[in-house]
């Protein structure tokens, strides 16, 4: 008797004496999508094979397409000259249905349950996480496999199970910084930026897209959505700007960027509403406060309106500069207090950079260009503050770099306003004697040595009673009393600035005063200084070191 040995991979045809798989025996087409066909010759040796053979066993036949198993029939049929299925022949397809889960050809996991439905789900598994993925899902996971099932509930019949959320603030959000934590989050949508082609250091390629989020105590802090967020929340959140859509994020992690930002992850979850009364409450102070809103967004008011004014640390969350390369590689972020200097050295206080990656350009000032780093087509080359500084404390001292917008609060001055002043630099800030809390990330310098190099990404004032970021001017009284024009006078004290603004009255509206600051500082030459020196790579390369997180245009307003 002869059986003919067949599998649907390779792998499991490896483990059949004598077999082959199923598309080299019988000459299926690795194309299923058309009228699919075996191609063998009835006057074909292979054809008396299949005529002879009394058994063929097709080992992991859930694997396979239906359509070439029907091929199979078809083929049998033709040779044999029956109608009879599989031409008669005995045949033993094999496999474990249960490793074979449920496909929904291009779906995405909201194919599978919704977020936001009410399900009855029965035959699912519990077990705990593997330790390498216990950061990212915890310590115990819940998997929906092939026997599972499930049953969608018709809310309008049915109590509606309340999602639970565990809402973090946005004053309370630095403590979540960096710290690898899944937090909640609420906030209305108050302004959504154009959305990025970005290239991480890891060398992953995407799409990112910002949100501005605002809270009732004007606070605003950006929320970067990745990936598929970006095709599929942003487009949704970009039809409905307008009516200040409510966002409710559940796994969302808090990062250092632009002081303080949040960024979806993979298992995010995000809706836009909520039988909850932090949702209600949001929703009506929107619509009360619609108009000073709307000066925010036209103003763009988002720097001064930091979440960063919260209170920093406590005293025990304090790293003297002594410790820190003893915690180094387990601890990479550190909060340390002392004063600051700016390290004076042949470099500008400046570089040439894209607007969109803050990647180092070699175009000149406003010039448009394709950008080798982000792939964008429409780069413009804008200036970008950079200087090294000397941080010291009572137990040593220590030197960091610090960039972009940093920078200029630090200076108090922009980065337009110091490729103007390169000569005069008279009336820059170059220290600060008071102590002040900064927020430091070190990176190993290369994989031979045990050095670092450190970058400053936060700074802020150390008062007695309260700790504030050195940029934010801004009071809760006057956004709350509607003094938005005063905002704009108060956003940076600083007299290259009071030149500018002369005796303008309180009356003057915020967008002329930001177009009077923007021209005054704009009147650079389109080209680039012929002594503009090259940007280190370690220095141009800072703004890419953090692992998957996206690049920012540092939200300074003028």
């Amino acid at each position: 008797m002869i059986a003919l040995a067949t599998a649907s991979s390779g792998i499991a045809a490896g483990l059949l004496s004598g077999g082959r798989t199923a598309h080299g025996r019988f000459k299926i087409p690795l194309d299923l999508s058309t009228h699919v066909v075996c191609s063998i010759s009835k006057q074909s040796a292979l054809a008396e094979l299949c005529r002879v053979a009394k058994l063929i066993v097709w080992d992991e036949a859930p694997m396979m397409d239906a359509r070439a198993i029907e091929a199979l029939d078809k083929m049998l049929r033709d040779i044999i000259d029956t109608n009879m299925l599989f031409g008669g022949k005995i045949v033993l397809l094999g496999g474990d249905f249960r490793q074979i889960l449920p496909i929904v050809e291009k779906g995405k996991k909201d194919d599978v349950l919704a977020f936001g439905k009410t399900y009855l789900i029965s035959n699912a598994t519990v077990k705990p996480t593997r330790p390498d993925f216990q950061n990212a899902f915890g310590k115990i996971q819940w998997t929906i496999t092939g026997k599972t099932r499930r049953e969608l509930i018709d809310e309008d019949n049915s109590e509606k199970l309340k999602c639970k959320y565990n809402f973090i603030p946005f004053h309370k959000l630095e403590a979540f910084m960096d710290a690898n934590i899944d937090i909640d989050i609420i906030g209305i949508i108050l302004d959504i930026k154009s959305k990025r082609f970005i290239r991480t250091r890891k060398g992953k390629e995407c799409f990112v897209q910002d949100l501005v989020l605002i809270n009732e105590r004007f606070q605003t802090v950006f929320l970067t959505m990745w990936d598929s967020f970006v095709d599929k929340e942003c487009i949704y959140i970009h039809s409905r700007i307008t009516k200040r859509p409510i966002i409710i994020g559940k796994h969302v992690r808090v990062s250092s960027y632009h002081g303080l930002s949040i960024n979806s992850k993979a298992n995010s979850c995000f809706t836009f509403d909520g039988p909850f009364d932090e949702y209600y409450s949001l929703n009506t102070w929107a619509s009360e406060n619609e108009e000073k809103l709307s000066e925010i967004v036209t103003a763009q008011l988002y720097a001064t309106l930091s979440p960063s004014k919260a209170s920093v640390p406590h005293d025990d969350k304090i790293t003297s500069i002594k410790d820190i390369q003893g915690l180094l590689p387990v601890q990479s972020f550190f909060w340390i207090k002392g004063t600051a200097t700016v390290t004076r050295n042949r470099e500008p206080f400046w570089y040439m950079a894209c607007q969109n990656c803050n990647r180092q350009s070699n175009g000149d000032y406003g010039e448009t260009y394709f950008c080798l780093f982000c792939k964008s087509p429409q780069a413009r080359a804008i200036p970008r503050a950079r200087a090294s500084m000397k941080l010291q404390d009572q137990t040593g001292t220590l030197h960091a770099s610090i960039i972009g917008s940093p920078v200029e609060i630090f200076l108090a001055c922009s980065a337009n306003q110091l490729m103007e002043c390169v000569d005069n630099l008279d009336k820059v800030r170059m220290s600060i004697d008071t102590d002040q809390v900064f927020y430091l990330k070190a990176a190993p310098k290369n994989t031979e040595t045990s050095t670092y190099t450190y970058e400053i990404i936060l700074m802020m004032e150390n008062n007695v009673n309260h700790m504030e970021p050195v940029y934010t001017h801004t009071t809760m009284e006057e956004i709350q009393h509607h003094d938005i024009d005063k905002i704009a006078s108060t956003v940076y004290e600083n007299p290259m600035e009071k030149e500018i603004l002369g005796d303008s009255s309180n009356n003057t509206s915020i967008v002329q005063v930001k177009r009077e600051l923007t021209n005054a500082s704009g009147k650079q030459s389109t080209k680039k200084r012929a002594n503009e020196p090259n940007l280190s790579t370690d220095t141009a390369d800072k703004a890419y070191e953090y692992d998957e997180t996206p690049l920012h245009s540092d939200c300074v307003s003028f």
